[in-house]
């Protein structure tokens, strides 16, 4: 665990993806604690869904992510965080990529 703090740690956890891949996707986690970056993923989520005209029920029926579970991700990022998987699975759903969702580094 050399170059990975504790929150880093916690935040690549939480979002189910390592550390390397993380920072391979130029996302920068370290001036970012996990509930924010939680709560910046569901708004982009969300913004994803307004854009493409998707309900919540509408992004539940095609992502396959039970509704209360997708409201939950929404509303309350910080102790519901969206799962990679579940990422995925909307992107799929609304036809973007799911590298939209991520916060990238203002350099890259």
């Amino acid at each position: 665990m050399d170059s990975i703090t504790t929150a880093n740690l916690l935040t690549t956890v939480r979002l189910g993806v390592s550390h390397l891949h993380t920072a391979q996707m130029g996302i920068s986690m370290q001036s970012m604690d996990s509930m924010k970056y939680s709560a910046t993923v569901a708004k982009r989520v969300d913004k994803a869904l307004s854009s493409a005209k998707f309900s919540v029920s509408e992004a539940s029926e095609k992502s396959g992510i039970p509704r209360v579970t997708l409201t939950r991700r929404l509303r309350y990022p910080a102790s519901s965080p969206f799962t990679v998987r579940e990422l995925h699975q909307i992107a799929e759903a609304i036809g973007c990529d799911v590298s939209e969702f991520f916060i990238r580094d203002k350099k890259s």
